[in-house]
Protein backbone atom coordinates (compact mmCIF):
# COMPACT_ATOMS: atom_id res chain seq x y z
CA UNK A 1 0.00 0.00 0.00
CA UNK A 2 1.43 3.18 -0.81
CA UNK A 3 1.95 6.33 1.36
CA UNK A 4 -1.05 8.39 -0.34
CA UNK A 5 -3.39 5.81 -0.09
CA UNK A 6 -2.65 5.06 4.07
CA UNK A 7 -4.16 8.45 4.66
CA UNK A 8 -7.65 9.02 3.99
CA UNK A 9 -8.43 12.13 1.93
CA UNK A 10 -10.60 13.92 4.34
CA UNK A 11 -7.06 14.00 6.84
CA UNK A 12 -5.08 15.05 3.88
CA UNK A 13 -7.49 17.78 2.72
CA UNK A 14 -7.09 18.96 6.22
CA UNK A 15 -3.69 18.75 6.48
CA UNK A 16 -3.55 20.38 3.10
CA UNK A 17 -5.81 23.65 4.95
CA UNK A 18 -3.73 23.25 7.90
CA UNK A 19 -0.21 23.89 5.57
CA UNK A 20 -2.33 26.85 3.51
CA UNK A 21 -3.53 28.58 6.65
CA UNK A 22 0.57 28.67 7.69
CA UNK A 23 1.22 29.60 4.50
CA UNK A 24 -1.29 32.35 4.67
CA UNK A 25 -0.52 33.74 8.39
CA UNK A 26 2.99 34.26 6.90
CA UNK A 27 1.47 36.19 4.12
CA UNK A 28 -0.18 38.34 6.08
CA UNK A 29 2.76 38.71 8.33
CA UNK A 30 5.22 39.73 5.49
CA UNK A 31 2.61 42.22 3.31
CA UNK A 32 2.21 44.02 6.96
CA UNK A 33 5.83 44.56 6.69
CA UNK A 34 5.93 45.65 3.12
CA UNK A 35 7.68 42.42 2.15
CA UNK A 36 6.18 42.04 -1.27
CA UNK A 37 7.71 39.63 -3.04
CA UNK A 38 7.89 37.19 -0.54
CA UNK A 39 3.93 37.60 0.40
CA UNK A 40 3.43 36.76 -3.18
CA UNK A 41 5.57 33.49 -3.15
CA UNK A 42 4.08 32.18 0.23
CA UNK A 43 0.38 32.83 -1.65
CA UNK A 44 1.67 30.94 -4.67
CA UNK A 45 2.74 28.24 -2.00
CA UNK A 46 -0.87 27.81 -0.43
CA UNK A 47 -2.06 27.99 -4.10
CA UNK A 48 -0.13 25.00 -5.17
CA UNK A 49 -0.94 23.16 -1.94
CA UNK A 50 -4.63 23.46 -1.93
CA UNK A 51 -4.94 22.84 -5.62
CA UNK A 52 -3.33 19.53 -5.01
CA UNK A 53 -6.46 18.44 -2.76
CA UNK A 54 -10.12 18.22 -3.55
CA UNK A 55 -10.75 21.57 -5.36
CA UNK A 56 -15.04 21.21 -4.89
CA UNK A 57 -14.74 20.75 -0.99
CA UNK A 58 -16.02 24.11 0.06
CA UNK A 59 -13.35 24.42 3.05
CA UNK A 60 -10.81 23.94 0.59
CA UNK A 61 -12.53 26.59 -2.12
CA UNK A 62 -12.65 29.73 1.02
CA UNK A 63 -8.83 29.44 1.51
CA UNK A 64 -7.76 28.33 -2.18
CA UNK A 65 -10.15 32.10 -2.82
CA UNK A 66 -8.13 33.58 0.00
CA UNK A 67 -4.56 31.91 -1.86
CA UNK A 68 -5.17 33.33 -4.72
CA UNK A 69 -6.53 36.94 -3.53
CA UNK A 70 -3.42 37.40 -1.35
CA UNK A 71 -1.65 36.62 -4.83
CA UNK A 72 -2.65 39.46 -6.50
CA UNK A 73 -2.79 41.68 -3.84
CA UNK A 74 1.02 41.29 -3.71
CA UNK A 75 1.09 41.14 -7.63
CA UNK A 76 -0.83 44.53 -7.63
CA UNK A 77 1.30 46.06 -4.91
CA UNK A 78 4.53 44.99 -6.83
CA UNK A 79 3.24 46.15 -10.02
CA UNK A 80 1.76 49.58 -8.06
CA UNK A 81 5.41 49.91 -6.47
CA UNK A 82 7.22 49.68 -9.36
CA UNK A 83 5.20 52.63 -10.94
CA UNK A 84 6.00 54.79 -8.31
CA UNK A 85 9.66 54.11 -8.35
CA UNK A 86 9.63 54.54 -12.41
CA UNK A 87 7.67 58.02 -12.20
CA UNK A 88 9.44 61.39 -12.24
CA UNK A 89 8.88 63.26 -8.79
CA UNK A 90 9.43 66.67 -10.33
CA UNK A 91 7.21 66.00 -13.14
CA UNK A 92 4.31 63.71 -12.09
CA UNK A 93 4.48 64.03 -7.95
CA UNK A 94 0.45 63.46 -7.78
CA UNK A 95 0.64 60.61 -9.65
CA UNK A 96 4.33 59.67 -7.74
CA UNK A 97 1.76 59.80 -4.43
CA UNK A 98 -1.21 58.07 -5.48
CA UNK A 99 1.02 55.18 -6.84
CA UNK A 100 2.38 54.84 -2.92
CA UNK A 101 -0.54 55.55 -1.49
CA UNK A 102 -2.19 52.68 -3.83
CA UNK A 103 0.64 50.15 -3.15
CA UNK A 104 0.44 51.00 0.34
CA UNK A 105 -3.05 50.62 1.13
CA UNK A 106 -3.69 47.39 -1.00
CA UNK A 107 -0.40 45.80 0.69
CA UNK A 108 -1.59 46.83 4.28
CA UNK A 109 -5.54 46.72 3.81
CA UNK A 110 -5.46 43.29 2.40
CA UNK A 111 -2.96 41.57 4.85
CA UNK A 112 -4.93 43.05 7.94
CA UNK A 113 -8.22 41.79 5.99
CA UNK A 114 -6.18 38.34 6.05
CA UNK A 115 -5.10 38.67 9.32
CA UNK A 116 -9.06 38.98 10.44
CA UNK A 117 -9.90 35.70 8.55
CA UNK A 118 -7.24 33.88 10.04
CA UNK A 119 -7.75 34.94 13.24
CA UNK A 120 -11.79 34.61 12.65
CA UNK A 121 -10.99 31.14 12.08
CA UNK A 122 -8.46 29.76 14.98
CA UNK A 123 -10.93 31.14 17.04
CA UNK A 124 -14.30 29.53 15.50
CA UNK A 125 -15.35 25.73 17.23
CA UNK A 126 -15.13 22.91 14.78
CA UNK A 127 -18.36 20.72 14.33
CA UNK A 128 -16.99 18.22 16.61
CA UNK A 129 -16.40 20.59 19.15
CA UNK A 130 -19.78 22.42 19.01
CA UNK A 131 -21.33 18.54 19.44
CA UNK A 132 -19.24 17.69 22.16
CA UNK A 133 -20.36 21.14 24.03
CA UNK A 134 -23.78 19.99 23.64
CA UNK A 135 -23.36 16.45 24.98
CA UNK A 136 -21.77 17.73 27.72
CA UNK A 137 -24.38 20.17 28.55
Amino acid sequence: MSDATAIPAPMRNKSRRDVARFLLWLVSATLLVDRTIEATCLSAGAVLVLKEGKLLSAKNLKWMILSVLSFLAGLASMIETRGYEEVDENRAYWLKMRLWLLAHGTRTGWGAILLLFLLSASTSKTKEEVVETKKIQ
